[in-house]
């Protein structure tokens, strides 16, 4: 919901349009992709100098799929989980406002996305973050690792580059402005994908298809331009 019906435009890809109807400042909150009750998204609020007609760009994080086998991330960002049952899913998108159609390297505010759970007693994935996402979670801690969040600088490595648990289900690392996709075997109770962010978190792992041996991924980190935003 939003009050500002017949005042937003979609444009390629999903991305919304806005243009400031008077000059001044314009304060923005930005919340970043939760995943189905299972890990939140991050929260990221600024200040921002707008001219009259400049417009920004609205990247809104969506939950990432859920169920048995392969499962998508949420839009724009989330990583992949993989597994059998039903207990797991896709990490969520982070969101963001960028100015005048730029790319997303050119953000002035990220919010990150939650890691996808995992898991057959579901482990919540990590919450995304303003400066960094959350580990993710399991309840098998010498058998499956959840993979760790994103920060300012670096993505949050898979569970696997973390400690070394999980060779059959290793998981990808996160990256910039994207979460780890989930990789390797598919683990009975599934391995989730990490969270997209500025920097994105990692994907959970396990290191063996057993039951019970899931974990999830970890949360994005977001992020403020602070020569745009004033507060």
């Amino acid at each position: 919901r939003t009050s500002l019906d017949g005042e937003v435009t979609i444009v390629d890809g999903g991305i919304q349009k806005w243009a400031a109807p008077e000059t001044g400042i314009y304060t923005i909150k930005v919340y970043g992709g939760a995943t189905n009750g299972y890990g939140s998204g991050g929260y990221m609020k600024g200040e921002i100098y707008l001219d009259k007609g400049q417009e920004i760009y609205v990247r809104v994080g969506q939950p990432g799929t859920w169920g048995g086998g392969e499962q998508e991330g949420g839009w724009p960002n989330g990583g992949k989980s993989i597994g059998d049952s039903t207990g797991k899913g896709g990490g969520a998108g982070s969101s963001s406002i960028v100015p005048n159609e730029k790319t997303f390297s050119e953000a002035v505010l990220v919010a990150g996305g939650a890691g996808g759970p995992a898991g057959c007693t579901t482990n919540n994935g990590g919450d995304g973050g303003a400066d960094q996402g959350a580990d993710g979670t399991t309840n098998y801690p010498t058998d499956a690792t959840g993979g760790r969040g994103g920060d300012q600088s670096s993505g949050g490595l898979s569970g696997n580059n973390h400690d070394g648990y999980g060779s059959y289900s290793p998981g990808e690392d996160g990256s910039f402005n994207q979460g780890g996709d989930a990789s390797g075997g598919a683990n009975h109770c599934g391995t989730g994908g990490g969270g997209g962010g500025w920097y994105g978190g990692g994907a959970g792992s396990s290191k063996e298809h057993g039951a019970g041996l899931g974990a999830s991924g970890g949360g994005g980190s977001g992020d403020v331009d602070t020569s745009s935003v004033i507060n």
